[in-house]
């Protein structure tokens, strides 16, 4: 499966876990937790991890669940749990095989290391409250986050 096609692929996904309106679409693949606004990882073996949210549609409660889509099952398996609720999150894969999670809505943010196994290896509360941050890799078991704060968009907003 090519690149272009995965990510596509990954588009449809989302899109399709946020419908409520046509179950039908989806009932082969059916997801096993609530994601509205979730992160989804393309991971290189081509799995893509799905984590966070929120509970409901409209924003209404925050997910900690995580979970594996196989696009070649069209099937979904329970990975691990978040170590709070959050939305509008991002994640990276390292080189090592780690995985990177930050960024929360309206809550404290922390930083978060996974193997693709276990548990958080590491968990951190980060030094600024971000939404949606970019997740840089640096070298193969590093990476820089970056991104507006949660109080420099409500700046911005007012402005």
């Amino acid at each position: 499966m090519s690149h272009e096609t995965l990510v596509f692929s990954v588009c449809i996904l989302l899109l399709l876990l946020s419908c409520q309106q046509a179950p039908e679409v989806i009932q082969q693949g059916v997801s096993l937790y609530p994601h509205d606004t979730p992160f989804a990882l393309v991971l290189k073996g081509g799995d893509v991890l799905i984590g966070g949210g929120y509970e409901s549609n409209f924003g209404i409660g925050q997910s900690w669940g995580v979970e594996r889509y196989h696009p070649d099952l069209h099937s979904f398996t329970p990975s691990y749990t978040l170590d709070r609720k959050r939305a509008h999150t991002s994640a990276l894969e390292l080189d090592n095989g780690d995985i990177v999670i930050s960024g929360n809505w309206y809550a404290t943010d922390i930083t978060e290391i996974y193997t693709d196994t276990v548990e958080a290896l590491w968990t951190d509360t980060a030094s600024d409250n971000r939404s949606y941050p970019f997740i840089l890799p640096m070298g193969n078991d590093n990476a820089w986050i970056i991104g507006a704060t949660y109080i420099t968009l409500i700046f911005c907003l007012l402005v």
